[in-house]
């Protein structure tokens, strides 16, 4: 059923902020449509310190580009606070994103050592030039 979109999201986020001693080693939050202000809530929470949190798992979030601006622009000042995994399977993300997520990760002290985007949708409907469908 999920947990409410962003708005659950959100709601979480401020759980975790209360009590940050609740926030497990392995956090799996898929299947749910957090969308980016329920992603950069919970991504401004986990980066405010060092938790214990070790793999956080958004799969199938519908989560685009905007989502992950949201989530990378939380982190920007604390990279070494990013998950050591993070799994994006499933999701909307784009060049876009990718290249936010790229710049996070190229930081020095970000400890992500794996990053899990298997079956991303992305648009292929655009017209990019490339194109020779007639």
């Amino acid at each position: 059923c999920g947990i409410g979109g962003s708005k659950g999201m959100m709601v979480i986020a401020d759980a975790f902020q209360h009590n940050p001693d609740a926030i497990p080693s392995n956090l799996c939050l898929s299947g749910n449509r957090m969308g980016p202000r329920g992603l950069g809530s919970l991504g401004r929470v986990l980066a405010q310190r060092k938790f214990p949190l070790e793999e956080l798992r958004l799969e199938n979030n519908c989560l685009c580009d905007e989502s992950v601006k949201e989530f990378a622009d939380a982190f920007r000042e604390r990279p070494a606070n990013v998950p050591k995994r993070l799994n994006l399977d499933g999701n909307r993300i784009e060049e876009e994103g990718l290249l936010h997520l790229l710049e996070l990760i190229a930081k020095r002290d970000c400890p992500l050592e794996t990053l899990d985007m298997n079956y991303i949708i992305m648009d292929n409907d655009r017209d990019d030039g490339n194109n020779n469908n007639n």
